[in-house]
């Protein structure tokens, strides 16, 4: 079974054990100075203190290094199901690992980033337009309006929304 790791104030996880037929629980209250490293920085470090490399730890684990790779670089998290046997084999307890700190995701960088660059881009755009149909003599006055009126809305909206 295959879950995702949600980071908040207290982490409570639930690990399955399909040998024992038991879950086993985890649940930590995180301190904010107790979660200095990401996880990704805590998997590195320990994996180079024992001297593996990514593909041995893989192995170990059954998995690609690659998964180990997007783990270092937080763009990923290990399965609910690996955390024990990864926990184990890095010498540090699940709750550790748990309470790392928080990543944004790196590798998506969200709606907001995306609304802030067609912000721009539409003035920018509205403006080109305007002076590109207008050298070729093409600009009727009330499309030129309209374009730069386009373009002014979305200057204004981008700046209140992004106002202190």
């Amino acid at each position: 079974m295959r879950g995702n790791l949600r980071f908040s104030k207290l982490y409570r996880i639930s690990v399955y054990s399909p040998k024992t037929g038991d879950y086993t629980e985890y649940s930590e209250i995180c301190k904010g100075d107790k979660a200095n490293k990401s996880m990704g920085e805590m998997i590195s470090t320990r994996r180079k203190e024992k001297g593996m490399t990514q593909k041995e730890l893989a192995d170990q684990l059954n998995l690609t290094d690659k998964a180990v790779s997007k783990w270092e670089r937080d763009v990923a998290y290990p399965d609910t199901g690996t955390l024990p046997k990864l926990a184990e084999i890095l010498e540090v307890s699940v709750e550790e690992l748990l309470n790392s700190k928080s990543v944004p995701s790196s590798g998506h960088k969200g709606a907001d980033f995306f609304i802030n660059i067609v912000l721009k881009a539409v003035p920018a755009a509205m403006g080109i337009a305007v002076v590109v149909t207008s050298a070729m003599g093409e600009l009727d006055t009330v499309r030129g309006f309209m374009m730069l009126g386009m373009g002014l809305a979305c200057v204004g909206i981008y700046l209140l929304k992004n106002q202190d």
